[in-house]
This record gives structure tokens, sequence and C-alpha cells, in this order.
């Protein structure tokens, strides 16, 4: 679904000693990168898929790849970073292969013109085909993008009115119609390429395309090693503006610390996916900077609906109160993190903090558990599941065991693979509560946070139901009217914190360290790194 199974992704590690040995013998080919025609990347994997429709859709190192190799009809807008270096999205879109966009009067259909004359990787124009074919693959696949065309954008049929104008139909009104056809899941394929490797027993080439791209992006693949490299070539042929560089190699270095360490050492220019003790390491060093965005990402905790101990809405409060949360921001993020004081993402304009009231309160803690009709004689108890892969954890519900333990809940940690975590939430649906940091909302539309917990719906894994809830997902996307949506989702955000279907602690940062050298690293909410809008701007 959408970062990380964003709600949740099951962050693969890559561990293979082999990677390591490559990333240690290429380096010395990367070092002359300071000339602005190679860019060098260092992160935990590259990508195992090229598919951006895939089984592994969600896995970062996978976004990576399909952001810079195929183009949608709409793209973010990017504005200066409010912390300071670099660009951040915003939700507004602009338009990209599409040339401009209108909604009919009935509000039922959008016409989109398409720009003329733009040519994939394989030399085929961008025609209405291209369009009809990608939104048919989506639906066919079922998976995220189809999710996304059908249930957020509401796009119900897709019909070419002309070689370059598409007729998008709509369940009534789309108000998230162009972010969504903006997110990556979700971009316009080279029809005519794909359809040649479309066989009985594959009817959207997903075995064709989990190895190759046919887009319409700036860049090719040029090499590529899965657990190695992935390396990129710039299509001089490209419609819009030329990316700086020619070639960027994204390097696989498992370790952050070998990571770190290589960035540190002058061979590769932008290290991501570091801890946030790497970070301010790298902020120290002469040569380097770091960059801080503030995103969509948040530490949440889930508790089950039914666990009967943990669904009264008093329970939930008072771990709210419970929490530390100065403590967790300054002891396990150091400092870079926010409380968090609603679900939603910082930058939605409905997003809104004036109904959280809970400050960290140990005895107003104990009162709503006493309450609910938990007491020292017969307390709360507890088991909360964490990953065993995110070291981050081990500090964070830690942390929380001592915090809600002071409270009178008695706090049993569960440490388990994050597949089988992954899978008992969102399948089984049977985790009594459940602590993690990958939490992201990406779609750009707070429908989304809505559509998580609908009463049954398959994501649902804590088992939320409320029929107030569940109107305000429908009355979220039946308009275009900003303040009306306002209105709804202002709503939900009070509903929310008077009975939270989870806790959300803190919003961290995303952290990217790199050369002094590099500019215009640009944040986007589905946490992929684009590589055109990188500059290099001298040391």
């Amino acid at each position: 679904m959408s970062r990380r199974i964003r709600p949740l992704l099951l962050l693969l590690a890559v561990a293979s000693l082999s990677a390591l040995a490559f990333a240690g013998s290429s380096l010395s080919s990367t070092t002359r990168s300071h000339a602005g025609d190679t860019l060098v990347v260092a992160d935990r994997d590259v990508a195992n898929s090229l598919d951006p429709d895939g089984a592994a859709s969600t896995y970062i190192p996978n976004h990576n790849a399909y952001v810079n190799l195929y183009d949608r009809l709409f793209e973010q807008t990017s504005v200066p970073n409010p912390l300071g270096n670099g660009l951040t999205s915003a939700i507004a879109t602009y338009p990209m292969l599409a040339e401009s966009a209108k909604v009919d009067a009935s509000g039922k259909s959008i016409t989109v013109k398409l720009r003329r004359g733009v040519k994939s990787n394989y030399g085929n124009e961008l025609t209405s085909a291209d369009a009809v074919f990608s939104w048919q693959r989506a639906i066919g696949l079922g998976g995220t993008g189809g999710f996304e065309y059908a249930v957020l954008a509401k796009v119900t049929k897709v019909a070419a009115v002309g070689k370059y104008t598409v007729r998008y139909f709509t369940k009534g009104a789309s108000p998230a119609f162009q972010p969504m056809l903006a997110l990556a899941q979700i971009p316009i394929y080279d029809a005519t390429e794909v359809k040649k490797h479309i066989t009985a027993a594959d009817k959207t080439a997903k075995t064709w395309l989990a190895d190759h791209a046919a887009g319409f992006g700036p860049w090719t693949v040029k090499s590529w090693t899965k657990g190695q490299s992935l390396i990129y070539e710039r299509r001089d042929d490209y419609y819009g503006k030329k990316p700086q560089y020619k070639t960027v190699r994204l390097l696989a270095i498992p370790n952050a610390a070998s990571r770190l360490a290589t960035l540190k050492g002058g061979n590769v220019d932008i290290a991501l996916a570091l801890s946030p003790s790497q970070i301010k390491d790298a902020a120290k060093t002469k040569g380097l900077r770091i960059a801080n965005f503030k995103g969509n990402s948040q530490e949440w905790v889930f508790l089950n609906y039914k666990q009967k101990e943990l669904a009264s809405p008093l329970v939930r409060q008072a771990l709210l109160y419970a929490t530390p949360y100065k403590q967790l921001i300054d002891n396990v993020f150091l400092g870079d993190a926010e409380i968090a004081k609603s679900p939603l993402p910082w930058y939605l304009p409905y997003t809104t903090d004036k109904y959280w009231h809970f400050d960290t309160n140990v005895a107003k803690a104990k009162e709503l558990l006493a309450k609910a009709g938990f007491t020292s004689a017969s307390p709360l108890s507890l088991e909360l599941y964490y990953s065993d892969s995110r070291a981050v954890q081990d500090q964070i519900t830690a942390i929380l065991q001592q915090a809600w333990s002071a409270a009178g809940v008695k706090v049993t940690l569960v440490k388990a693979p994050e597949a089988t975590l992954i899978d008992r939430y969102i399948i089984k649906k049977d985790l009594p509560a459940y602590s993690t940091d990958t939490a992201s909302p990406v779609p750009p539309d707070g429908s989304v946070l809505l559509f998580f917990h609908l009463t049954g719906g398959f994501l649902n894994g804590v088992n939320y139901s409320s029929p107030a809830w569940d109107k305000a997902f429908a009355a979220s996307l039946a308009t275009n009217d900003p303040k009306f949506r306002k209105g709804v989702f202002e709503g939900m955000q009070k509903l929310f914190w008077a009975n939270p279907p989870f806790l959300p602690l803190v919003t961290t940062y995303d952290q990217v360290a790199m050369k002094d050298s590099i500019g215009a690293y640009t944040w986007r909410y589905d946490h992929a790194t684009a590589w055109a809008p990188i500059t290099y701007v001298g040391q």
C-alpha cells in the first residue's frame, strides 16, 4: 500500500558480504564525481524490482528506481525546506506528462491533454493509448496502483478521446485526483513496448517489467546487479529539463556505519538511511552537510480493540499521558523529532493540533486507568511487540516499558521478525500492541488515513469500528470544496483523539547526509530520491 506498507513497509534487510565487497572494490572509480558528471549515492540496498506496481512496490529502494525511470501525469511541486538545506514536496501538483486537466461541469469526468512529441526510452511516442493501458494494468493487477486509482482518485473508466487526449471518468467528485496521479505506483507506461511482453500466462507483463523499465522518465538503466549496484544514465532525448548529472551510481552498502565511512572518505556524494547519531557525526565532519526534513514519518503504537483490556478509550488516552515524549525525542532521536500532535502529516492544509492535550502527566494516566478499572492491585498487563530488525525499537520500547510501568501498567516486551509482525497485523489482525517507527501515510490526502481504519477494512489491523469514522471517509472524497473537506478532516482528528485507533507518539525527521557540493536534494512524501533535481554547486 502506500512508505512502509505504507502504513507499514516491510523493511527488507539486505546484508550480503558480496555487496559490501562490491562497494569497497568499486569505489575507486567513483571519486571523480566532484566534476558534476557522475553522482554517487550509497543506500542500504538497490532495487530488487523495477515494476512500479509489483509485489514489492512499497520497498523504498524500488521506489527510488521507478520514480526516476518513469514519469507520471502530474508531479509534486517543491518548496524550500522549512528546516534549512534542500527542498521539500508540497501537496500541490503541476502537469508532467499532462499538458492540462479540466474537470467537466458535472464533476464526474476529467479531461487530460497530453504533451506532444514525448518519447519513451524505447523511442515510442506518448499517446492516449499509453494512459488508457496504464490504468487498465493497475486495475488488472489489483495492487497499490489500483487502490490509488479506484479508491482514492475514484476513477471508474478511462477512455481515449483523441490521440493526445484522455478522459478519466470518476465516481462523483475526485478531490484527490491530481495528487494521486502524481504517486509513483501509477506512472504512464510505454504501452507499445510493454504489450510486446504480455503472454497468456502474464497479461500485465509483470515478469518482464520486474526487470525492465518502459516509461517516459529522464533516466534509463545502464547496468544493474541486484544487491550491489544500479547505474542510471541520463536520457538526452528527455522532453523535460535535462538533469545536471549524466550518470548516477547507486551502491548497496547494507551496513549504515560503512555508508557513513564511505561518505566521510569522499567516495560517495550522498549517504541514505543513516541513524540519528550517524547524522550528528556527519554534521560535524568538514566537507559534509546534512538535511533534516519534517516529513510524514511517525512512531506509532497500534492497540488492538479485540484485546478486551485495550478497548477502552480511557486506557488509550492514559498511555498517551504516560508517554515521556521529551525522553524519546532527546534520547532516541537526539532532538531531531517532535511530538506527534496529529495523525496527519503537518503539510496537509487541514492538519491541526488543537485536539491534542496529552502532555506527559503520570498522575492523569493513573486516574484514567483507575476509571477504566485498573489499579495497583489489578494492573493493566500489556504485551508490546516490536521488530527485531529495527535497532531504534529497542530504545523506544524500553523507554515506554519503564514509563508506562510507572503509571501502573505491566509491560512485557516481545521482539519478533518484522515479516511475522506484518502478517499478524494485516492478515491475522491479532497483535495486542505493536510499536513501529515506520508509520507514514504517503498519499498526500487525509482520506488515506481514514481508509486504513474503516470498519472491517483489510488494513485495519487494530479492528477499529466507528460509524462516524466510516462516514467521514465517504465525506472526505465527496466534494472538491476545500472548506468542506477541512471541516471533515478537523472532525476526524477530534474523533481520533477521543478514542485513538493507534498512538502517534513522535514525528521523526527524515535525514540525509551529503557532501557540501550537493544542492537541491528534495524530500518526497513517498521517501524516494529523485536524481533529476540534484545539482552540483561546487566546493
